[in-house]
This record gives C-alpha cells, structure tokens and sequence, in this order.
C-alpha cells in the first residue's frame, strides 16, 4: 500500500496579489482520506524555498482540507525602511531588495502522510507518488501588507477583466532557401513559390506578412530540368511562436527530365499572432548534412539599447520580436538589422510578428475570479494595480486614480459626477490637495502588475517630481510653470531596479517605492517660485500636492504611518503645538541637613532634608488638524478625507518628522470624531494626541 502512487489537487487557491491580513484559503483533496492515520501536510515555504512552519490535519467529511495559511506568512513581511530614499527602487519579493520587507513571495506545498495500521508509523509522501516532503504546488504567493476589511465587499469581489494584451490581427512567414554557398562545386539549384508566386530562386530569405485570416499557404519546390537522382530535396514548415513543426517533407529525389518540374508542394493554415518559418532544403547526395542556418542580428530591448543575438534555425527580419535564451523570457527584443558574428547575450526562441503578440504569449496573465466569487476571502488585485489599460476598471482616459498606494482623494484630471469642474489648480479647494513644505520627507509606492515604467523615456514615461507654479489670478485652466524637477528614466531606472520596468502579470508583481517631497530630492531647487509638486509615474499618471508652509508661530507636523495599503503615507500638518510635561514618578527620602562624616559639623542652608533621588518623566503633545471637509470620491466613498485621516490613528506603526530625521510616535487619542451630521457639520477638526516612543531619561 504504502508504495502505491496517490496524488494531491488542489481545488481552490488565493488569487494575485493578496494580503496577510485576510483568510488565504487553500482547499485540497484525494482519493486516500481513508487510509490508516491519513493526514494532509501543508508546507509554508519563504521565496526562497525555506520551511516556515509545517501544518497538517486529516480529511474532512467530504475528503477535503481547507488550510488557511496567513496567519503563519504575517510575521515574515515587516516595515519597510524607505523612509530617506533617494530614487526609485522596487522589488520582486524574492529577497531581491533588503529595504523592502513588506511584500515578498510565498510556496506553498501539499503533501500526505499516512501509515499501513491504525498503529504503525506513517510515512510523509510528496503528494506526486512518491516518499519525501510535500511538492504539489499552486501559483507563489505574492503577498503584500494591505487591510482587508471584512464588511466590505469591493475588497474580495474580483472583477472580470480581459487580459491587457491582445492579437495584432497579423502574421507572418519567414521562408529560407538552405542550401550549400554557390560558389561550392555541390551547389544544387531549386525554386520556391508561395501561392504560385516565385519567393526564391536561389540561395536566399525573405518574408511576406498576412493581414487576416489567410487560409492555406501553397508552397511549390520546383527545378530546372536534371537527370542528377542523387540529389534531395525537403520542406519544413515550423512554428516558430510555439515552438513546434508544422509540416516535414523529408528528402524526396526527382526522376530524370530536362525540363522544370516540381518536387514537392505542401500547404498549411496559419494562425494569426504567429510567426512561421519554412526551411526549403537542397543537398547534392542522401548522406550529405544540409548546413544549419548560423545568423546574427542587432536587437532593441525598447530601452533605446541594441544587444547582438544569434538564430541557429530559422531567419529572422526587422521588426521580429523574440525573447532570447539566458534572459527573462517575459522580456521582448525586437529585431533591428542583420549584423555580423560576435559575442552574443543568447539565442532567439520564440519569435512573434509585433510586441502585442509577443506580451498575450509570453508575459503571464492570471485572469480574476468572475464576479461575485468569494473563495478565498480574496483582496481585489484587479482594483489596486497600477495598469496602463482598459482593463482596469479604474482608467478613465488619462486619470488613473490607484497609480499609488494612498486613499486620499487625489486631484482628477476630468469632472466625475457630483464634483467640482476641472479649472485652474490654484483655486481647487484647499482640502482637495494634501500639503507638502519644502523640508518634508516623504515617499510613494506603487504594485506594477500590469504595464510599467517605459525607461525610454522618449515620450515622457518616466518616474518625474517637479515644482510648478500655478497664478492664482485666472479662473481659467492654466498650464503652469515648471521651475524644478528631478526625474528618473532610461539606463537610470534600470539601473536602480529591473522592476521598475518591468511589464506583464503574474506571480512576479512587483512592488516600488519612489522619492517624493523635497527633502528626499536634494536636487530639486526649493528656492524658486512654486506652489504645486506634482508626480509623474509614466506618461499621464499624475498626482499633485499643494504647497504648504508654516508661518513663524506654527510647527510644522509631518507625520509618517502605515496606511490600510501597508505602505508609508504622510499627514503634514501646520499648527500650534501644546506640549506638557508629565511627571509619572518620584522617589524621595528624608535625610538630616548635618553632616556628620566631617571634623566639624557647621549648619548650611544647602543641605537638604526632604531630597529626591529619582525622577521619571514624560512629554505629552496636543495639536488640531487642519478643517476637514468630507471630500466626495466615487472611488473612496463619502467623506474620503475624514477616512483618510482615521487612517493615521489606527495605524500600527507612526513616525514624526523632527529636523532631517523620522522618530517612532505613540498616539494617545482613544477614539476619532467622524461628521455625523453631513447637512449641518460642514467643517470640523480633530486633535491629535502623542508622546515620543523613546521616554525622557530619568533623573537621578
């Protein structure tokens, strides 16, 4: 029995991206529950295939397990420490960035152990049929460190969505006439037609491209008159896209005849998103090797850098676009021109007719769950992604409002319903926009799951802070001035991270962080005319914060803290600051005022009688936010800001800002005051209370 091959399957999985602060529930099954002391053996391994914690439990009633296994992955994802960064950086949550340690990627293995009698020792099986640790595997976890609220369906509802790529609507067929140099005393000479159009007569490639649904191709192998039986002829037709044969010939001769005839015809459908090969090959005898086709081409990485690539099969033409061997298969090459031999970064593998077709097949997809699933208690990777396509439900033209990881209302660049018009950034309400002061630090972070940072940086598509200037005299729209900027694109962001460019979804989701206000920024010029920062992650998602100053009897309060997202999010505040000192112990004792350990014992005012010899103390803070006004935001909900704000009381870890450096807070406010009352309440404030982590040394 204990022998005998059995098999795990895992019914039911978490979707991508996720949380830990939700049920990630995994359901598995087989047909050997009822086996002597049957258990399931769940493994919770880190990125790097680590053993993190080994859970089992037997069958349920219907020979099923369902293991929930974020609660031991919780402790392994922690704060980031990105608060001084610099420039952008990302990370793939496979230990690939030390700074990042609040979303990684997680295995998770199913396995069996059972015994042959309800008293015998059990064996631990792989779940595949064999002894040994668990090794059945779903789709690696990645794994952030966002809130998920359970009264909120919008969080685990996955939306249906097509996948961001989709065909050309194009073909094409790269044909090559192999056969030896013609200088060669073998040289064997045949024709190839397509369609009964003459493609070759003699040694040579070429291409032809299809536009729809093309039907058979035809192709004829004809030559001129011959009564040479030793010489052989064959056809192959080889999908290149897929990597698989599509037609082989095989050596065929030709009978004697002095004049042209035709050796071979075939014909095959194409698909359309595929590129084809055809292979005509000539050779002078039945033992003669047909050479292998040794080309070399220049190919563009779309970051604006050429690489030399080498193709031992089939010939490739501009505007191919293949991924190469010893690199990321989801990263596309197009073909620039034939080049000589040299010093390659790999071979060309599959090979596509343009970039769309290129990024449907090879960069991964994970389709979401259909509406209104609810398996897994699943956080909505679909609705937070930052994605440069229709495929979100949150893009609308040019605004994409989840482009970073906060629930403030962010400025809009069209009217949504029951929303103040878009006009001049100047006049917008004050609460519309957070402040930022020219000695804030702060940050931005953002998943890249599907579409990315394009490094080229040609169009605009780049990781970019500036310092406008808006007048505040038009009621108009005005474009602004941009007097000071710091940005990041080409060789610059793939040199901080390949996964500030990456592109595609899948598993391996990357997580970024970038630079945000001034103090981060030592090249932004704080000293010129501005009113406005605005960030530009890419060519049209743009956020905006609205200069904010303390004048001289104000403090200026930036608060750092963890927002439901999991990441660093910023409250800067300008306010009166009440500081009170709280004495919370002393220890006293009474001591005579004569000292008696001298050779004469005169009386002193300054000896003291009552004295005390330890003193602990403590510094309590009070200061008001600024008027909040509920900021209606169809994606939000009503009153965003004031959600926004609760954000900071409830948050587990929060920072203050004091001179260039982050210090660990404690908040003391034991309940937060919402508007009740939407009609009558129009503006309120809320006080925030805090002491300092790190106590006041005690006197002694």
């Amino acid at each position: 029995m204990a022998g005998t091959p059995r098999t795990i399957t895992i019914i039911q999985e978490p979707t991508q991206l996720n949380t830990v602060y939700t049920k990630l529930l995994y359901s598995v099954t087989t047909t050997n529950f009822s086996l002597p002391q049957y258990k399931f053996v769940c493994d919770i391994e880190d990125h790097a295939g680590n053993l993190i914690q080994r859970i089992k439990q037997p069958a349920n009633e219907t020979g099923h397990a369902i293991f929930n296994v974020a609660v031991p992955i919780r402790s392994q994802l922690t704060v980031d420490d990105t608060l001084y960064i610099q420039h952008p950086t990302a990370s793939y949550g496979n230990g690939d960035n030390s700074i990042i340690n609040s979303y990684s990627q997680f295995i998770i293995k199913f396995g069996e152990e059972y015994g042959t009698s309800p008293s015998s020792s059990v064996t631990i099986y792989n779940g595949n049929g064999g002894i040994g640790d668990p090794a059945v595997t779903g789709t690696v976890l990645s794994l952030g460190r966002m809130v998920w609220e359970p009264w909120s369906n919008s969080f685990f509802n996955s939306s249906s969505a097509a996948p961001p790529y989709s065909t050309s609507e194009t073909g094409s067929v790269n044909y090559w006439y192999n056969e030896l140099d013609p200088a060669s005393v073998y040289f064997v000479t045949a024709s190839l037609f397509i369609n009964g159009v003459s493609a070759l007569q003699s040694y040579g490639s070429g291409s032809l491209t299809y536009y729809d649904n093309p039907g058979e191709y035809y192709f004829e192998v004809k030559i001129p008159g011959s009564n040479n039986l030793a010489h052989r002829y064959s056809l192959d037709i080889y999908n290149m896209s897929e990597q698989v044969s599509v037609l082989s010939t095989g050596y065929v001769s030709a009978p004697p005849s002095f004049s042209q005839q035709t050796v071979i015809t075939a014909s095959f459908t194409g698909s359309l998103g595929n590129l084809y090969g055809v292979q005509l090959n000539a050779v002078p005898t039945a033992s003669f090797t047909a050479p292998s086709l040794n080309a070399y081409y220049s190919a563009s990485d779309y970051t604006g850098s050429s690489f030399l690539v080498s193709s031992g099969q089939y010939p490739l033409f501009p505007g191919n676009v293949i991924n190469v061997s010893g690199q990321s298969s989801a990263t596309p090459y197009e073909i620039e021109a034939n080049e000589v031999s040299g010093s390659t970064i790999g071979q060309a593998l599959e090979a596509y007719p343009t970039l769309e077709d290129f990024s449907l097949n090879e960069i991964p997809f994970i389709p979401p769950l259909a509406t209104g699933s609810f398996q897994s208690w699943n956080w909505n990777a679909q609705d937070i992604r930052v994605n440069w396509t229709d495929s979100n439900p949150n893009y609308r033209g040019f605004d994409k409002t989840k482009t970073i990881l906060t629930n403030w209302p962010q400025y809009q660049l069209e009217q949504l319903p029951n929303e103040r018009p878009y006009d001049n950034l100047a006049l917008q309400g004050e609460n519309r926009f957070r402040g930022v002061s020219e000695n804030d630090l702060g940050i931005v972070s953002w998943f890249n799951i599907s579409g990315s940072i394009n490094p080229s940086g040609s169009t605009g598509r780049e990781y970019a802070v500036s310092l406008y200037y808006f007048s505040p005299l038009s009621s108009s729209l005005e474009t602004g001035q941009s007097n000071s900027s710091a940005s990041f694109s080409g060789s610059e962001l793939n040199g901080f991270s390949t996964g500030l460019v990456n592109s595609g979804s899948g598993a391996n989701i990357p997580f970024c962080s970038g630079p945000l206000f001034p103090a981060n920024l030592p090249t932004l010029d704080t000293s010129v005319e501005w009113n406005f920062l605005k960030l530009q992650i890419n060519e049209s998602s743009i956020n905006w914060w609205r200069r904010d100053e303390p004048c001289p009897w104000e403090t200026r309060s930036n608060f750092a803290f963890i927002n439901k997202w999991g990441v660093w999010d910023f409250i800067g505040l300008n306010t009166t600051t009440n500081k009170n000192a709280v004495i919370n112990e002393r220890n006293e004792f009474m001591s005579v005022n004569v000292n008696y350990n001298t050779s004469t014992a005169p009386y002193s005012p300054y000896n003291r009688g009552f004295e005390q010899y330890y003193l602990k103390q403590d510094y309590k803070y009070k200061i008001s936010t600024d008027y909040i006004a509920g900021v209606h935001s169809n994606y939000l909900g009503d009153f965003a800001i004031e959600n926004f704000y609760q954000e900071l009381f409830t948050s587990p870890n929060v920072m203050l800002q004091v001179d260039d450096t982050f210090v660990p807070i404690n908040l003391t406010n034991s309940k937060f005051e919402y508007k009740t009352n939407k009609k009558g309440q129009k503006k309120y404030q809320v006080e925030i209370e805090y002491e300092f982590s790190n106590k006041p040394r005690s006197r002694t």
